[in-house]
């Protein structure tokens, strides 16, 4: 049996070559693209400024995780912890390894998007056990935090959608929340079938979102909150989950009257119970590329 140094030694030789990869693909797709005409170089000069200052978000993003499983790693392997203080370090080093490849698929998947090769695969399942299955993978760093995190199954017949796609819908959703919500604050998830669709809908009582802020949202890079008491955030999880969404047909969208109240993210998918031909496949929307800088 592989103990928790050699297990530690080749978690970190994964995580070396994850970035690697990251980086190499980066570095080919950036060097992939055909030179701008000179009508166009104001705006490609314009564009690359925007994607290297988002860039430097998403590092600083992935930074965090690391430099939390770096202290983990030092605490476990120095083997002076107690039994409750090394589970801690573990649910540290899954939490922020689940985080920080998260951070690496929405690079991924918008690359996948630009390129129009953004594909899902829609097969019957129980909506209740997925979205079940990623709240529990959750469930400690909202105890850590002090937050309540709610959602109570509904009895909806399994229908045809993408299980790992809707997965990262929610863990998109339920991230930001526990992003923007205080210590003490609710996170609730609930569905409800309508007709011929089923909604999903996951509130808090969060800091909310200036008004300012709405036109940001679900746009590539649109950061929706400078303050100071929210993490930062690259901004790509909503554009991804927009764009999965909308390849299953459904709509996706977000109430949030005040700065302080908090707010509720909707979405809906078709109720299919028969096979479809095809999955979706999204297409880039050049109107939703990259937004302003904030």
């Amino acid at each position: 049996m592989l103990n928790t140094k050699t297990m530690l030694a080749a978690f970190f030789a994964l995580t070396t070559a994850v970035f690697a990869g990251l980086a190499a693909y980066l570095s080919f797709k950036r060097e992939g693209n055909a030179p701008p005409l000179a009508g166009q170089a104001n705006n490609k000069k314009a564009e690359d400024i925007a994607s290297e200052e988002r860039m430097y978000v998403i590092v600083h993003e992935l930074r965090a995780p690391i430099t939390a499983i770096k202290g983990a790693a030092s605490l476990l392997l120095s083997k002076s912890i107690g039994e409750a203080e090394r589970d801690k370090m573990l649910h540290v080093i899954f939490d922020s390894s689940r985080e920080m490849l998260a951070r690496i698929s929405e690079i991924l998947d918008s690359a996948k998007v630009e390129e129009g090769k953004f594909a899902i695969k829609k097969v019957k399942s129980d909506l209740s056990v997925i979205i079940k299955e990623h709240i529990d993978v959750f469930s400690y760093a909202a105890k850590e935090k002090g937050i309540a995190l709610i959602f109570e199954p509904t009895d909806i017949p399994q229908f045809y959608f993408d299980p790992g796609r809707i997965g990262q819908v929610i863990n998109n959703l339920i991230s930001n929340s526990l992003k923007f919500t205080k210590q003490g604050g609710k996170i609730e998830v609930r569905i409800q079938a309508k007709a011929a669709e089923i909604q999903v809908e996951i509130s808090d009582n969060g800091i909310g979102i200036p008004e300012d802020k709405k036109p940001l949202l679900f746009t590539k890079f649109g950061q929706i909150s400078n303050s100071s008491e929210a993490e930062e955030s690259s901004g790509l999880g909503l554009f991804i989950s927009k764009q999965i969404i909308e390849a299953h047909g459904g709509e996706i969208w977000i109430e949030s009257k005040e700065e302080g109240v908090g707010t509720k993210v909707f979405f809906t998918l078709p109720f299919i119970q028969e096979e479809e031909p095809t999955s979706g496949v999204v297409v880039s929307d050049p109107s939703a590329e990259v937004s302003p800088g904030v």
